[in-house]
């Protein structure tokens, strides 16, 4: 299901067209019309999605809320690849949502 989750949101993202009753409160008053225009624009140079890679969980964060899960994605386009970080609370709805065109180091 948070694979199927993940494909979803960067493809919608991807077409600039994101499902807002699928984010929680917090994340879609912080998500601007302009911000979506601008990552849409970026992600949408990537080409077609082929296909992602589950990477794993992220540890757990003691500054995140109980019952918040997050998941890393490397996702494979014909262009290029990006990775997805994917923030899911108790209830299913999209707490966090990152790209990056690389993961840090340590």
């Amino acid at each position: 299901m948070v694979t199927h989750m993940a494909n979803k949101q960067f493809v919608d993202w991807q077409a600039g067209a994101i499902d807002r009753a699928s984010y929680t409160a917090e994340l879609n008053a912080k998500i601007t019309d302009a911000q979506l225009a601008d990552i849409s624009s970026k992600l949408g140079k990537l080409g077609a999605f082929i296909r992602s890679e589950y990477l794993g969980p992220i540890p757990e964060d003691p500054s995140v809320p109980a019952g918040v899960q997050a998941y890393m994605y490397r996702m494979f386009c014909s262009n290029g690849i990006v990775y997805e970080q994917l923030v899911l609370d108790g209830t299913g709805k999209v707490a966090g949502i990152l790209f990056r065109d690389k993961l840090p180091t340590p």
